[in-house]
């Protein structure tokens, strides 16, 4: 496996840990709107990630499985928008570190 297909292949199932998190805590779901809502206000212009964010917010609306749904797609449009995700702060840095050694490992 590539280089680019492992980060791919880790930003999923980061994602889907995350979405667990989610589901067992759904309030926080506008915790991670309010993260959306910070980052814009931060921008000066127009973010190049305003169209990916809108997609958020409007997942984080409706709730833990349209969350799921667009952020565990395998498709290039979910992979570049799990590059701009509010879901991060969902797993520790022990998760993440876990999971990046983990994908480093996949041949």
């Amino acid at each position: 496996m590539d280089r680019q297909a492992r980060i791919h292949a880790f930003s999923r199932v980061a994602h889907r840990l995350a979405i667990n998190r989610l589901r067992e805590r759904p309030e926080r779901l506008a915790e991670a709107i309010g993260v959306i809502e910070r980052w814009r206000m931060q921008e000066r212009g127009v973010a190049r990630c305003e169209p990916y964010w809108g997609e958020w917010l409007s997942a984080l609306h409706e709730g833990v499985d349209a969350v799921e749904r667009m952020a565990c797609a395998e498709t290039e449009h979910a992979e570049a928008r799990r590059s701009v995700s509010p879901l991060g702060r969902f797993i520790t840095v022990a998760e993440r570190n876990s999971l990046l050694r983990q994908a480093r490992e996949m041949a």
